[in-house]
């Protein structure tokens, strides 16, 4: 019934309770007794106090009745007044003095004499005195004389009963103070009894705490001393055997809760372990390599890294791609431009042929102002010669239409090269992005290792294998990035340069179609002068001046392409560097192992 504190401590409260309803009880019952004592003796004292005032009065209503009775013998009124007028006041005030009878104790009531009648009688005859006539001295001394006699009387009664009244007003004063000593020491010993309880209380409540906190504090020091398998094993059901009880189950319960997270800690540490070496062959630059997922933080982080090295390498393949269709676009610029330096060159010889041919014109119509019997010889040699640089000029117009093609397909190339380039820096693009968000996650999981703390160093060390691919990464597509902005500059250069020499072809075309004309107009002229050679010496001059600007035109032309040549050596170095930074880039993503390389693809 009582197993718990709280019911021990309500049943001390109750009997504590009890007790002191009790005591006051019983309190409340002697300080009634005692008042009752304490009033009756104080009642008998009052009663003793009336009668002793009853027996002065009535000895100084005798004095004052002889000293009125010999006033009026001695026939001194003014005396007689005066103690007449005392005895009238001594009568009232006796008149007036109670008796307590019953105020004393039942055996004293019994042995007392009822002095009332006495008293009466003995006012009677006081009375009877200040009435008796003052000229009749007999009838004053025999009212005096009864007079006496009451007091005498009355005397003797006051004097065998005030000894009585004083010893019963003692009795009842003794019975008194032995009835408050009495409930003192009462009081006494029932507030000793309520504290002795009290005290024995409080002592087997401190011995039965003391000995559950003994408990567990036993238990608490062999824990903290290396004793885990250490219990209160507490088996009351009392606040603090329940207090015990259920510290041992949370010792329990944190033993199995430590056992669980060890076991996940060392699966933790496993998916880690696995993911580290992923990671460290991923660090290789072999883009094969794949972690294994397991259901846990670690597994979320594999698949992350999965899905990065999944679209690294898709980003590296379109890369290496593009690298390899670069290098072939610029393998094929090159070659398209040493075609034409070859054709340059064929034109620059036919140029020079013509030049020297038309030198030779150029003596001829000197000498034909003196040579006139020869002129038919020297205006057949001049048809033949004018014929010769026709077809000269018509094959240096073809090189020139030829030219200007493959100048043209060399800018589409170029613009294709621009395009390409531009792929690649959506690419690279791309693997920026992909960077910043291995950087990222490798940041979350740093802040993961931390927060587990012991158990999160090995998945530090893979946090820090991530950051260093994320770095890794991020160089890489820096590096290609700055490739890609050199081909990018290299390729505006050239297509400007190949624009600019483009429009010279064209100009050099429209020189050469214009030379073809003033070709056209020299055989005309030879066939007039074959027609008319009586007209030679007249038109020589002519010719002569037509032979000079048809060689300054020449001139011109070789001029021409002589620049063009130029040109194309520079297209034919910046195509070489161009080739070099083609095959930096495809060196720098082959470093990569991917699942499929990318096969060279023709532009």
């Amino acid at each position: 019934m009582l197993k718990t504190f709280r019911a021990r401590l309500l049943a001390l409260i109750a009997v504590l309770i009890f007790l002191r309803v009790v005591q006051g009880f019983y309190v409340s019952h002697q300080l009634g007794i005692y008042q009752q004592i304490n009033d009756a003796s104080t009642n008998a004292a009052l009663a003793g106090a009336d009668q002793a005032r009853l027996y002065f009065l009535s000895v100084e209503v005798f004095g004052t009745a002889q000293i009125y009775s010999n006033a009026v013998l001695e026939k001194d009124t003014e005396r007689r007044d005066n103690a007449a007028s005392a005895l009238q006041r001594l009568i009232a005030d006796l008149q007036a003095v109670p008796v307590f009878d019953g105020a004393f104790s039942a055996e004293l009531r019994e042995k007392l004499v009822d002095d009332r009648p006495l008293i009466e009688s003995y006012l009677e005859g006081v009375q009877n005195l200040l009435a008796a006539p003052t000229d009749a001295p007999n009838a004053v001394r025999d009212a005096r004389r009864a007079v006496e006699m009451d007091f005498e009387r009355l005397s003797l009664v006051f004097d065998l009963q005030l000894p009585k009244v004083s010893a019963d007003i003692r009795s009842q004063q003794r019975d008194a103070q032995a009835t408050g000593k009495n409930f003192e020491q009462v009081n006494i010993l029932s507030q000793v009894l309520e504290a002795l309880i009290f005290t024995a209380a409080a002592l087997w409540f401190f011995l039965l705490l003391n000995q559950g906190f003994r408990r567990l504090e036993a238990a608490i020091n062999q824990i903290n001393a290396g004793n885990i398998q250490a219990r209160a094993a507490m088996r009351g059901a009392d606040e603090l055997s329940r207090i015990g009880q259920i510290f041992d189950r949370l010792l329990d319960e944190r033993l199995m809760a430590e056992a669980a997270k060890r076991q996940e800690n060392e699966a933790l540490n496993e998916s880690a372990i696995t993911l580290l070496g992923a990671v460290i062959a991923l660090s290789d630059r072999d883009l094969r390599v794949r972690a294994p997922v397991d259901d846990n933080i670690v597994g979320t982080i594999a698949s992350s890294i999965n899905q990065l090295a999944d679209e690294t390498a898709e980003a590296l393949g379109s890369v290496q791609s593009l690298a390899v269709q670069l290098e072939q676009a610029t393998k094929e610029t090159r070659q398209q431009a040493q075609e034409v330096d070859k054709a340059i060159v064929l034109q620059q010889q036919l140029l020079r042929g013509m030049e020297v041919t038309l030198a030779d014109t150029s003596t001829q119509l000197l000498e034909v102002s003196g040579l006139s019997q020869r002129s038919a010889a020297s205006a057949g040699r001049t048809a033949r010669a004018a014929a010769a640089a026709q077809d000269a000029v018509g094959t240096t117009l073809e090189g020139m239409e030829q030219l200007r093609q493959a100048m043209g397909d060399t800018e589409k190339r170029f613009k294709t090269l621009a395009q390409r380039s531009q792929e690649i820096s959506t690419a690279v693009a791309l693997i920026n992005t992909i960077s910043e968000r291995t950087h990222v996650l490798s940041l979350n999981a740093s802040i993961q290792a931390a927060a587990a703390g012991d158990a999160g160093r090995g998945f530090a060390i893979v946090a820090q294998e991530v950051q260093r691919l994320s770095d890794a990464s991020s160089k890489a597509s820096n590096e290609i990035a700055a490739m890609v902005g050199n081909i990018q500059a290299e390729a505006n250069e050239s297509l400007v340069t190949l624009s600019r020499l483009v429009t010279d072809v064209v100009n050099q075309t429209g020189l050469a179609q214009s030379a073809a004309q003033e070709m056209q107009q020299a055989q005309s002229a030879t066939a007039e002068l074959i027609a008319m050679v009586g007209q030679i010496a007249a038109a020589s001059e002519v010719q002569q001046r037509l032979a000079t600007s048809l060689r300054k035109s020449i001139a011109d032309i070789n001029q021409s392409t002589e620049q063009t040549s130029a040109a194309m050596s520079a297209q034919k170095a910046w195509t070489g560097t161009l080739v070099e930074y083609a095959q930096g880039l495809r060196n720098s993503v082959a470093e990569f192992t991917l699942d499929q390389p990318a096969a060279p693809t023709v532009a």
